[in-house]
């Protein structure tokens, strides 16, 4: 019987009227306290498009069916309610670049904010899954965004096929052509063939002349995609990178970075921590790999 109510419940819930009664009734109570519950609100998916102001008044517009954490984080504590002191770096940083490119870009979050950020700043957006990289697709068009190009592939280090492990949600944010992440992702089940392509390659192909900021979030492949990007090294630019704690490769990519004056910083809540062993953190797997020591003075607001 309880299962019946739960299946019933659920099922109101995702109906697009309902959900919009409910979710936006929700969110006016939880503003009027000032607290927005996460127990509550992981049970208060959201259906319809999500709409935030950034920083310099335009508009961030995401599309969500009850299937992405990314907009339901946005919709419920706002354009930086997805990991919060990562994406405000971002956007400080996007500011003042001509070329991001966005390896692992999923459903587009930093390839949009970048480009909303700098209109003016050229944004390659890859992403390999082809249900994801439609909804990447839809962003830029909803958003009206002239300086981004999405480009349905995976980074790696040479050009050709790859299989890529994902798991069964739609929309997750967590698929790798890694083995070491797949064996601690056992949900990880289902797999396809996607392109692969090195950063330089693409580099070539978009006639980009420099690179001043790469985003990376590849769940354990971050060491094939960097040795995939030699030349588009030497323009030094700098990467935000997701390192996992458990990255086997972990001292290979240090190393390679290393060699040419790269500086490692751990980006914890509003702040830089100086990490030059790349020692990681369960709670901060987000880095600021920059060939620039003064970044250490960079502020990061609080939103």
């Amino acid at each position: 019987m309880m299962s019946a109510l739960k299946w019933f419940a659920k099922k109101c819930r995702n109906q697009p009227l309902i959900n919009f009664a409910l979710v936006r009734s929700s969110y006016f109570c939880f503003s009027l306290i000032k607290q927005f519950p996460a127990p509550l609100i992981q049970h208060l998916p959201v259906i319809g498009t999500v709409r935030r102001r950034l920083p310099n008044g335009r508009m961030l517009t995401l599309i969500s069916a009850g299937d992405d954490f990314v907009s339901h984080r946005v919709y419920w504590y706002g354009w930086d309610g997805y990991e919060p002191t990562t994406a405000r770096l971002f956007y400080q940083l996007a500011q003042q670049v001509r070329v991001i490119i966005d390896v692992g870009a999923h459903v587009g979050f930093y390839s949009l904010v970048g480009a909303l950020a700098n209109a003016t700043a050229q944004v390659v957006s890859l992403e390999p899954m082809p249900s994801i990289f439609k909804r990447l697709t839809a962003h830029v068009a909803i958003n009206r965004l002239k300086n981004v190009t999405p480009i349905q592939c995976a980074a790696s280090d040479a050009i050709g096929e790859e299989r890529v492990y994902s798991s069964c949600a739609l929309y997750e944010s967590s698929s790798t052509l890694s083995s070491d992440f797949l064996r601690n992702r056992k949900d990880l089940v289902d797999s396809s063939s996607v392109t692969t392509r090195t950063l330089d390659d693409i580099c070539e192909e978009q006639k980009l002349a420099s690179v001043d900021l790469i985003k990376i979030d590849v769940e354990g492949y971050e060491e094939r995609v960097i040795r995939g990007m030699r030349r588009l090294l030497s323009h030094r630019p700098r990467i935000i990178c997701e390192i996992l704690p458990n990255l086997s490769r972990r001292e290979a990519l240090r190393h390679s970075l290393l060699s040419l004056g790269y500086h490692f910083f751990r980006i914890g809540k509003n702040q830089l921590i100086d990490d030059p062993l790349l020692g990681g953190s369960e709670d901060d797997v987000n880095y600021l790999l920059t060939p620039y020591d003064h970044d250490r003075r960079l502020r990061i607001g609080d939103g």
